[in-house]
């Protein structure tokens, strides 16, 4: 039986063929975890103070100061919420023609060989 380091529940509630709920583990648990900090709203749960806000970028005008801003709101919220991580690189571009911000997140975890890899679009309503 292979040893896992994390798990987690899966986000989405989803259930497998025994009806459990189906289980992420390792790089899986640690991206669903990132991807809960991008979901969540800061303040909305009440007794976890995980999450962003992202959210009041997305009705700013798409400028190199509003990707910089997303950029930096990604990384900081990350490094506070996320403590198996060890290096965090992350790239925003705006596509004015999609009205979407294109995010690329890549980290790295002490435990783990390989960087993991989280793509992403938020879409702008400027």
């Amino acid at each position: 039986m292979k040893k896992y380091i994390y798990s987690d529940i899966n986000s989405q509630l989803s259930s497998d063929k025994t009806g459990d709920f189906k289980i992420e583990y390792d790089g899986e648990a640690v991206m669903q975890s990132i991807k809960n900090i991008f979901a969540t709203i800061s303040g909305e749960r009440v007794r976890n103070g995980i999450g962003s806000s992202l959210v009041r970028y997305l009705f700013q005008p798409m400028t190199e100061d509003t990707v910089d801003a997303i950029k930096n709101e990604i990384t900081n919220n990350i490094k506070k919420h996320e403590p198996r991580i060890r290096t965090i690189n992350v790239n925003v571009i705006g596509d004015k023609q999609k009205y979407v911000y294109e995010v690329t997140v890549t980290i790295t975890v002490d435990r783990f060989a390989q960087p993991l890899r989280f793509q992403t679009n938020l879409r702008s309503m400027e």
